[in-house]
């Protein structure tokens, strides 16, 4: 069958949808919503046939199979569910696990050149974007004089990107901005590299200001990974050390500089000495208590689950008879108020669907590292990294704003980027 829309102009097309989508993630604004870019996408995939084609590209996709088997234990777990209308909730918010992966694994590799355009507009959004939430919070502040509206959860206050995934998306933009920075700028005008560098830092910022612990941690490990990557072979070893440990130094003084980025700090401590039995009356953190009753709903379920959508359910059974107390940085609350999800992605997906969505799940991010058939830059480095750390306590899939991000950057920058 003759193709409707011919390679060139698909090329175009998948482009500027691609723009769209990397422009509109950081907001997600009713009326900018990425949404619209992947539904033109699809469109634009559908109606250049060539189905056999895709089809080639695809089976010899090893990543691409992984993704799409991890949505089809979703659709699965649709038969022994419980809770069909959860599960289809479910399976809705997960579509772009299954859409991405084919519109990017089907198609040969993205240009480089196209490919850093489409990381920089990504990069630079999210500075838009930092920038939108600061003026916002500073009128609130204008208003009341608190300033609280500068941080956590009064900071991100972006109606479709929670804070946490505010804070993964910015870790992730700033590192795209330094790889520029420091190796896609050379011979570049002085006032590009002050406009990487300034992006930097203002992203650097918003990490502070988000004041999310996990990717504070996350950002420090990663950057320690470009330390050597960028460094090693360049410099004696002592020197990147030396350097490292004065730059995590630095780092971690101007966040006890913060009130609030030092408080969560605090918090943190004393929630290890309630962990460790010292103190407790400083139990503040729940997910000790999430992962502990997670994993005994795996144990009871551990080949194929309780089913899309009912893992939650089993969950609140056993956290409905918990008594423990939490502080929540205005007030007391119980477990038992509410239905919470696992705040972990691998034991979301193990409780879901069994055994074989978690290990689809660890191979997702272990293949690249191993695999001789795709790229390994710093970027796709950078990326692996980050949603593999956040995927520990977040249960990141449960989200639009997770699925978009991973089902998105995954399919952009690791399955399309076969050799």
């Amino acid at each position: 069958m003759k193709p409707l829309i011919k390679e060139n102009l698909r090329e175009k097309l998948y482009f500027y949808c691609l723009l769209y989508l990397a422009l509109s993630l950081p907001f997600q604004f009713i009326w900018f919503p990425p949404t619209l870019g992947i539904i033109f996408l699809m469109l634009t995939w559908i109606f250049s046939f060539d189905f056999r084609q895709k089809g080639k590209y695809l089976s010899k996709n090893l990543l691409f199979k992984i993704v799409f088997g991890l949505f089809l234990m979703s659709l699965v777990g649709m038969i022994y569910t419980p809770s069909p209308e959860e599960g289809w909730k479910d399976v809705t918010v997960k579509i772009s696990l299954f859409f991405f992966p084919i519109a990017l694994g089907s198609y040969p590799p993205i240009r480089k050149e196209k490919l850093n355009l489409l990381l920089k507009t990504f990069a630079f959004a999210m500075g838009l974007a930092v920038l939108y939430l600061i003026l916002k919070a500073g009128s609130k502040f204008l208003d009341d004089g608190d300033l609280n509206h500068f941080f956590y959860g009064n900071f991100g206050s972006l109606k479709r990107v929670p804070i946490h995934y505010f804070a993964l998306y910015c870790n992730f933009a700033l590192f795209i901005s330094l790889d520029f920075l420091f190796n896609k700028t050379k011979g570049s005008p002085f006032a590009i590299k002050l406009l990487f560098g300034a992006l930097s830092l203002l992203l650097i910022s918003a990490l502070y200001l988000c004041s999310i612990r996990i990717q504070f941690i996350a950002f420090i490990l990663v950057l320690v990974l470009f330390f050597i990557r960028q460094f090693r072979g360049k410099m004696p070893n002592y020197k990147i050390a030396l350097s490292l440990f004065g730059s995590i130094l630095l780092i971690s003084l101007i966040a006890f500089l913060i009130p609030e980025s030092k408080r969560r700090i605090t918090e943190t401590l004393d929630e290890y000495s309630a962990f460790r039995g010292r103190e407790e009356l400083k139990q503040m953190n729940h997910r000790v208590f999430l992962w502990k009753y997670g994993s005994q709903v795996i144990s009871e379920n551990f080949w194929l689950g309780t089913g899309t959508g009912e893992a939650n359910n089993a969950l609140y059974e056993y956290l409905k008879n918990e008594k423990a107390k939490f502080w929540d940085g205005t007030g007391v609350y119980t477990l038992s108020k509410k239905k919470y999800n696992y705040h972990n992605a691998f034991l979301q997906h193990f409780a879901s669907n069994g055994i074989l969505a978690f290990l689809f799940l660890v191979a997702l991010l272990l293949i690249p590292l191993f695999s001789k058939s795709h790229e390994f830059s710093m970027v796709q480095s950078v990326f692996l990294v980050l949603v593999a750390i956040s995927f520990m306590t977040e249960s990141m899939l449960e989200r639009q704003a997770g699925t978009l991000f991973f089902g998105l950057f995954y399919s952009l920058i690791v399955i399309n980027q076969r050799k």
